[in-house]
């Protein structure tokens, strides 16, 4: 059966950031992942959590508006894409076009360039 997840979590906080890169690097206990199959998961960008948190302070060091007062300002978007070996065989251009057409930033207000981390 051919199936595809896509999952959008927009991340507020630092600290919810290195949730996701420590959950996704397995540095904490994820028990619903088996061991055996971490090494075949594809990522680009950093590395670690680590990597992942130090990347996301220097992007948003480079921003020209800063928030104020209460604004709780989305700091990363993240996207995990996974899906069945059947819809990855068959349905490439699918994704691609998913991919494709994936907002590059999160308001109109935003010109900044895009920069990617799993």
């Amino acid at each position: 059966m051919r199936y595809a997840i896509l999952r959008i979590q927009k991340h507020t906080a630092i600290a919810t950031v290195r949730r996701s890169g420590r959950h996704k690097d397995r540095e904490q206990d994820t028990p619903n992942a088996d061991p055996a199959l971490t090494p075949a998961n594809e990522t680009e960008g950093a590395n670690t959590s680590a990597e992942l948190v130090a990347a996301v302070q220097n992007r948003v060091a480079l921003a020209t508006v800063k928030a104020t007062g209460t604004d709780k300002p989305v700091l990363a978007v993240e996207y995990l894409i996974t899906a069945s070996p059947e819809f990855f065989r068959n349905s490439i251009r699918v994704l691609s076009m998913l991919i494709s057409t994936m907002p590059r930033h999160s308001s109109g207000k935003s010109t900044a360039r895009t920069t990617w981390f799993p």
